[in-house]
């Protein structure tokens, strides 16, 4: 993970120069959104495989381009936010893991 927002960093400094600190949060906030309705979308094409829609391939390398978007997205949340997506998604596992075995909620640093 660390590699990949290393190198989120340099694309955002070489290509989008002051993208982060002249966009306002709801933006990346909607930007993520519309990414996850992308996905949605060639998910449902997958689904109900009509002729007009694109193969099975090809949607499934759409929906493969979707979530690599999504996943750009949250490096560079955890970035403005300064939390290691890595660690926090393990740690949730484990809370996930937790809520099955004993049908309970919790919450990250409970």
């Amino acid at each position: 993970m660390k590699e990949l927002l290393k190198r989120q960093r340099e694309i955002d400094e070489t290509y989008f120069k002051g993208i982060r600190e002249n966009t306002s949060l709801s933006y990346w906030g909607l930007a993520i959104g519309g990414e996850v309705g992308e996905l949605q979308n060639y998910i449902k094409k997958y689904i109900r495989n009509h002729p007009k829609d694109e193969s099975k391939e090809k949607l499934r390398l759409r929906i493969a381009e979707e979530s690599a978007d999504i996943l750009i997205y949250l490096l560079i949340l955890s970035d403005i936010f300064d939390f290691d997506l890595r660690e926090t998604t393990y740690q949730k596992q484990e809370i996930n893991i937790y809520r099955m075995k004993n049908k309970e909620h919790k919450c990250l640093g409970e």
